[in-house]
C-alpha cells in the first residue's frame, strides 16, 4: 500500500515564541501585517507581546478582533475588508481555533475575490496564493497552526463548511508559546486537549494512514494522557503547558495528513447546530465513531489504546475493542 506524509509547516516552539514575530516579519519582508483575534485574547494580555515586538522592529499593523465562535463567512469577510483597505502583506492569527481560522479565511481573501464561500470544498473553485502567514495557538488543542484546513459555519444551511488550500491555509510559521496558555482556565484546557485527543485519535483510525502521521499522533497521545491532567488541575505548571501544547500541534500534524473521520462529522453537525464548544462537541462522539470503526481495524485501535497508557500486553485483540 502507497502512502504519504507531505504536508508540514515549519515551528517556532518555547516560552518566549510569540515575541520573536517581529524578526520572523522581518525574515519574510513583511512591511504591514493584520493581526486577527477576538476581544477575549486582548483582554487577557496575550497579543502585547506580539505588538510590542512587532514595533520594536518597525513592522506596521492593523488589528481584526472581530472573530466569532465558529467563525462564519460574513465575519470573515469584514476582516478581509479592513486587510485589503489596509494592503497588508501579511496575516498574524491569535488565539484559538475559531481565530487561526478567520485568519485562514483572510489569507484567502487577500489571494482571491470575494465571496469566501466560493472556496468551500464541494464548490471547486480553486486558489491562488494568499501572503506571508503566521499562527500563533493560544490553547493546546486545535492544531489548527499546522494544517490547511479552515473551518467556517454555513449560518443558511447550519452546518459547517471546510476549505482546504495548501497555497492559502498553510502558515509560513506556526509559533507555539506555552506562555500564552498558561493562565488558560480548567475546563477550556479540558475541551482542547480533548479536541487535540480526537484529531490524533482519528487520525490513526481513518483509512488513509501512513507511519509517520501514526508516529505523530501516538506520541501526541502519550503527552496528552500524561500531561493534560496536570495542566487542567495547574495551569501554571509550565512543563505540562509546554507538552500540551507540542501535543496538539504534533496531532495537527498528524491529521492534516490523513483527515479526521466520524467524530469530527458528528462534532461539527452539533457544534454547527447547538454551538457547543468545539472539544465538547467531538469529545462527545470519539467514543462512538472509535467503536464503530474497531471491528474493521482492530489492531489499529489496540495501538490506540496502547498510545492512551492501556496494558494491552494480555489483551486478546476482541478484549482489545471491548468485544
Amino acid at each position: 500500500m502507497l502512502s504519504t506524509f507531505t504536508i508540514f509547516v515549519p515551528s517556532l516552539m518555547g516560552y518566549g515564541a510569540s515575541e520573536t514575530i517581529g524578526e520572523k516579519c522581518k525574515e519574510h519582508s513583511v512591511k504591514k501585517a493584520i493581526l486577527v483575534y477576538d476581544t477575549g485574547v486582548e483582554k487577557a494580555g496575550l497579543t502585547a507581546g506580539v505588538k510590542k515586538s512587532l514595533t520594536e522592529a518597525g513592522i506596521e499593523y492593523v488589528t481584526f478582533d472581530g472573530v466569532v465562535p465558529d467563525p462564519t463567512a460574513d465575519s470573515i469577510e469584514a476582516a478581509g475588508v479592513i486587510a485589503r483597505d489596509a494592503k497588508v502583506n501579511c496575516v498574524i492569527g491569535i488565539g484559538g481555533g475559531s481565530c487561526l481560522d478567520t485568519a485562514k479565511g483572510v489569507n484567502v481573501l487577500l489571494g482571491n475575490p470575494s465571496p469566501l464561500s466560493d472556496y468551500f470544498v464541494g464548490n471547486d473553485k480553486p486558489t491562488q496564493p494568499g501572503v506571508t502567514m503566521f499562527l500563533i495557538p493560544t490553547t493546546g488543542g486545535t492544531g489548527s497552526e499546522c494544517t490547511y484546513s479552515a473551518i467556517i459555519t454555513d449560518t443558511a444551511n447550519k452546518r459547517k463548511r471546510p476549505i482546504r488550500s495548501r497555497n492559502c491555509n498553510l502558515a509560513t510559521l506556526a509559533i507555539v508559546d506555552p506562555g500564552l496558555m498558561l493562565g488558560l482556565p480548567p475546563h477550556i484546557t479540558a475541551m482542547t486537549g480533548i479536541d487535540a485527543y480526537c484529531h490524533a485519535a482519528e487520525a490513526m483510525t481513518v483509512n488513509k494512514t501512513n507511519p509517520v502521521s501514526d508516529a505523530l499522533a501516538k506520541e501526541s497521545i502519550h503527552y496528552l494522557f500524561t500531561y493534560l491532567p496536570r495542566a487542567v488541575n495547574n495551569g501554571g505548571d509550565r512543563d505540562a503547558r509546554y507538552y500540551v501544547g507540542v501535543s496538539a500541534m504534533m496531532s495537527g500534524m498528524s491529521f492534516a495528513n490523513t483527515l479526521v473521520h466520524l467524530g469530527h462529522c458528528f462534532g461539527h453537525s452539533i457544534g454547527a447546530t447547538l454551538h457547543l464548544p468545539h472539544g465538547l462537541a467531538v469529545g462527545l462522539s470519539i467514543a462512538q465513531a472509535i467503536n464503530y470503526v474497531a471491528d474493521a481495524i482492530p489492531e489499529k485501535v489496540k495501538d490506540l489504546a496502547i498510545a492512551m497508557g492501556v496494558d494491552m500486553s494480555r489483551a486478546t485483540t476482541g478484549e482489545a475493542i471491548g468485544r
